[in-house]
């Protein structure tokens, strides 16, 4: 593997390309389409593509493996150390789990709001965007401090506990207040 990592690094500048002028892909097929018979066009087109998407997806891995996390296989790693970025790797799964709860939810009240636009709806609507933005702020400046332990990790879960219990009861009430209107 530190081979092939070597080899890009060594030919960096073979895999970074400019971006290509602007219109030149219409150019280029007006080109092709000229030179090319009206019944082997197609078929062109299709190998062309499938050239193109191979090239995109062997740059996307080529990428992947440069900017991957590096991890020491060996014995000789200290288990405290692995043991914090175990937990350190749990509390970004349990921010982001949490969150995309949260967005969902959130984006349910705006859709109810939308559709109900009442004074109410508008509040807990509000309220809900609230809680994200202080879970914004939870995530940059208080995470970011807390002790990497199981400790640290309890406090994430129960901070972002309550914040999606909240949004769930507004967004509760927010679908109460829609069949009671209708």
């Amino acid at each position: 593997m530190s081979n092939l990592e070597d080899f890009i690094k060594q030919h960096r500048s073979e895999f970074e390309q400019e971006s290509l002028p602007e219109g030149h892909w219409e150019r280029f097929n007006q080109r092709l389409d000229a030179a090319m018979p009206t019944e082997v066009q197609p078929k062109k087109r299709r190998n062309l593509l499938f050239l193109w998407t191979a090239s995109a997806v062997a740059a996307c891995i080529a990428l992947f493996l440069i900017f991957s996390p590096k991890t020491e296989e060996n014995g000789e790693t200290d288990p405290m150390i692995l043991q914090a970025m175990e937990i350190s790797r749990e509390f970004n799964e349990v921010q982001f789990y949490y969150t995309m709860q949260m967005e969902e939810i959130l984006s349910e009240m705006e859709q109810i709001h939308q559709a109900e636009n009442t004074e109410a709806s508008l509040q807990l609507l509000s309220e809900s965007k609230r809680i994200m933005q202080q879970n914004i702020h939870f995530e940059q400046e208080i995470a970011p401090h807390l002790p990497c332990s199981s400790d640290g990790l309890n406090t994430i879960n129960l901070y972002y506990q309550c914040s999606l219990g909240s949004m769930e009861q507004m967004l509760a009430r927010m679908k109460q207040l829609n069949s009671t209107n209708h």
